[in-house]
């Protein structure tokens, strides 16, 4: 029975997938850089934690376990957020 344990778990935890997780500029120097992602005029991103959010999503989309955000705003009078990061593997 101990014998099988151990792989089901693993065939669990395989196909589990990570979120990519925010990360500090400390922190990227260790990592290989993968490009850029950016959020711009999307009417619905009214928040900082919208904008991470998405970001996040695109993040993981590509495969990148962390991300860096380098900028993050809205733009004059406007309540729209924009962010650009950079992602890491």
């Amino acid at each position: 029975m101990k014998k099988y344990i151990f792989p089901l778990l693993f065939m669990v935890y395989a196909n589990y997938s990570f979120s990519a997780v925010e990360i500090s500029k400390v922190q990227i120097h260790s990592l290989h850089k993968m490009g850029h992602i950016s959020v711009h005029g999307d009417t619905t991103i009214l928040s900082p934690e919208a904008a991470k959010s998405v970001l996040n999503k695109k993040a993981d989309k590509l495969g990148a376990k962390y991300y860096y955000i380098v900028a993050m705003g809205t733009a004059g009078d406007s309540s729209v957020y924009n962010a650009d990061a950079i992602i890491y593997n």
